[in-house]
C-alpha cells in the first residue's frame, strides 16, 4: 500500500465513519480470529452496536475486548480489458480499539439513538424495556487510518 493512500486527517477520517453502513469488527480468543459484519453508529470517538446477549462474538469480547474494525465506502470496480489491469477504488477506514459494554440504561438508549441517526436522520423514541432486551457496547478508538484509492 501506498504511503499515498494512507490518510490520517481526523475530518476525513469522520466523513467516512459518517457515511459507513456496515463496520466489520475482528476479533480473537485463544489465538482463533473471528470477524462479523455489523451495523453501527458513530458519534465523537466511539463506535456504537447493538447485539443479542448472548452469542459467539459477545462470548469472545468480554474474553478479550481489544479489536480491529473496517468500515468502506465508495466502492467502484475499475474494468479494463486486460485481466491484471482491473482494480478497485474505494475508501476505508481501519482502527484499532476497546470493546466496553453498556449496561446503564439511559446510557444504552443514547446509544440505541446514536445507531439509528447512522441510517436514518431521525431522532426515536426508544423505550427501557426495549433497551434492555438487548446488548449494547461501543469501541473506544485508540486509533484509525483512512484508505483512499
Amino acid at each position: 500500500m501506498s504511503s499515498k493512500q494512507i490518510i490520517t486527517d481526523k475530518d476525513k477520517i469522520e466523513q467516512i465513519l459518517n457515511q459507513g453502513t456496515v463496520c466489520t469488527v475482528a476479533m480473537s480468543v485463544n489465538d482463533k480470529p473471528y470477524q462479523v459484519a455489523l451495523n453501527y453508529g458513530y458519534e465523537n470517538g466511539y463506535l456504537y452496536f447493538h447485539s443479542s446477549k448472548k452469542g459467539k462474538k459477545i462470548e469472545i469480547l468480554k474474553k478479550n475486548p481489544e479489536v480491529c474494525f473496517l468500515i468502506q465506502t465508495d466502492v467502484e470496480i475499475v474494468r479494463s480489458e486486460e485481466a491484471c489491469d482491473w482494480s478497485m477504488k474505494y475508501k476505508s477506514v481501519m482502527g484499532f480499539g476497546r470493546v466496553v459494554f453498556i449496561h446503564e440504561i439511559n446510557k444504552k438508549i443514547s446509544a440505541l439513538k446514536i445507531l439509528m441517526m447512522q441510517y436514518s436522520q431521525k431522532d426515536f423514541t426508544i423505550t427501557e424495556p426495549k433497551a434492555e432486551q438487548v446488548c449494547v457496547f461501543k469501541i473506544e478508538i485508540e486509533s484509525m487510518t483512512l484508505k483512499s484509492t
